[in-house]
């Protein structure tokens, strides 16, 4: 047989015996022993055993006492050293503590004042044990109420409660029905009237919208697809990065939902050798409103939260987002995607906000950006000038005499998206150098790019 620990509680306290029981016996060699004389131990969960020929009969122990198992859980449950420390003095107070101790730890507590208080409140109490067993129960139970004081609370709520309202209860509990009642009619989602009146006279025709419902949904779910790059179902897909995008085969709508992160990156790849993007699996290629939506989305994630990393779970994000390589390369600012996230970083240094940037890249704006920089550029030119930040000056003159080259004035060809992507990647080279110069110029330029884009552009 398998030794386990002694069942027994030793005189000095009622926490259990740390030594292992002996074969055959639940005590161990030390409290084994009083078997012999047959006389009485106490177990560590209150009860007490008398000794006899045949262990195995229970009627040879009295009932526990809670108080000693449910400290003796609390010790096992115990984490710490001081708290172990803390519940086995406890222990130790409870089981054997002179009168005067116990007498100390009551007034400690703030319930009696002094000796003559704790022991007029004992006097008298159950005859049947000795006063200092009582004092001793008492400030178990102390104990006991200090480690669940969610358990005293509710207790002394229900003792107000019924000192307050117990003549007036079968009233309180006709008001409380009653206020169900009324706030279940608030909470439906059809009052009772509206049935009636509505409801029950068209149920053939609301029995028609459900099913036509059902089969829509039906539909739904079976001709939505998941993410093709991180095979992610479109249910698993958080909310702040699913998107979908919606079309149609035939007669049948699709929906495909996909992680904005890896849809991002495959954007970005794309992009760099070529002026749309197409979806991967269909091939289509995608809707300008859809780049827009979705370049929105992905600059508020980048730019305001910093979230970019596929796996930002593993990394956090240890470096900021390297915003200028969204839209530094010509070739890749030719794409709306990239044109797009170019724009929202102009709108949120001068703080303006723009619809529809797509309309941005068509043919008719090729004048406007001509007359911007036209009206604009000089008067820049000479603050530059005038304050003697020279490399801002330079940078002015030729992002303006870019802006006239003979492919943009004299051209068959539809160069929108070019002249587009390069004027305003002027404007907000323009800016940002001027921020790192000087705050004061950066503020001045800042306020006339502005205004001049709400009056040349924005119209």
């Amino acid at each position: 047989m398998e030794n386990y620990q002694c069942l027994a509680a030793p005189k000095t306290t009622l926490k259990r015996c740390r030594n292992d029981s002996r074969n055959g016996t639940p005590f161990c060699n030390i409290h084994g022993k009083l078997s012999e004389s047959k006389t009485q131990i106490k177990i560590y969960n209150g009860s007490t055993y008398t000794f006899n020929n045949n262990f195995k009969d229970i009627e040879g122990f009295t009932p526990q006492i809670f108080l000693w198992k449910e400290l003796n859980n609390t010790i096992c449950k115990a984490k710490t050293k001081s708290n172990i420390k803390y519940l086995e003095n406890q222990a130790r107070i409870i089981r054997c503590g002179v009168q005067s101790k116990i007498v100390n730890e009551l007034i400690r507590t703030g319930m009696f004042l002094s000796y003559d208080d704790v022991f007029e409140f004992f006097k008298g109490k159950n005859q049947k044990r000795k006063t200092l067993e009582n004092i001793r129960h008492f400030l178990g139970v102390v104990y006991y109420f200090q480690r669940k004081d969610d358990i005293l609370r509710k207790i002394q709520i229900n003792v107000r409660i019924k000192k307050l309202y117990g003549n007036k209860v079968d009233k309180i509990i006709k008001i409380q029905k009653w206020f169900r009642h009324l706030l279940w009619l608030k909470n439906l989602p059809v009052s009772p009237e509206v049935m009636r009146k509505h409801y029950i006279p068209n149920e053939k025709k609301i029995i028609m919208v459900q099913n036509q419902i059902k089969k829509y949904i039906t539909m739904k779910i079976s001709h939505s697809h998941d993410c093709p790059f991180s095979l992610e179902k479109y249910t698993e897909i958080p909310k702040k990065y699913r998107i979908s995008y919606e079309y149609y085969e035939g007669n049948n709508k699709h929906w495909r939902y996909y992680n904005i992160k890896w849809l991002d990156s495959d954007w970005k790849s794309q992009t760099n050798e070529k002026r749309y993007v197409i979806e991967p699996v269909i091939k289509h290629e995608f809707p300008e409103e859809f780049v827009e939506k979705t370049a929105r989305k992905i600059w508020y994630l980048t730019r305001i939260k910093n979230d970019y990393d596929i796996d930002y779970d593993k990394y956090k994000n240890y470096k900021p987002y390297q915003i200028e390589n969204d839209w530094v390369n010509r070739f890749s600012r030719r794409s709306l995607y990239r044109f797009v996230l170019l724009m929202l970083d102009i709108c949120n240094i001068l703080d303006i906000n723009i619809e529809n940037i797509k309309n941005w890249r068509s043919n008719h704006y090729k004048l406007k950006y001509q007359t911007f920089y036209l009206q604009v550029m000089p008067a820049l030119k000479n603050i530059a000038s005038n304050t003697q930040i020279y490399s801002l000056e330079e940078d002015i003159f030729y992002i303006t005499r870019d802006m006239f080259r003979a492919e943009f004035i004299f051209t068959d060809t539809d160069v929108s998206d070019i002249i587009a992507g390069d004027s305003m990647y002027g404007i907000l080279k323009i800016l940002l150098h001027a921020k790192q110069k000087n705050c004061e110029v950066f503020d001045i330029i800042k306020d006339i790019i502005k205004e001049n884009i709400k009056i040349l552009l924005m119209v």
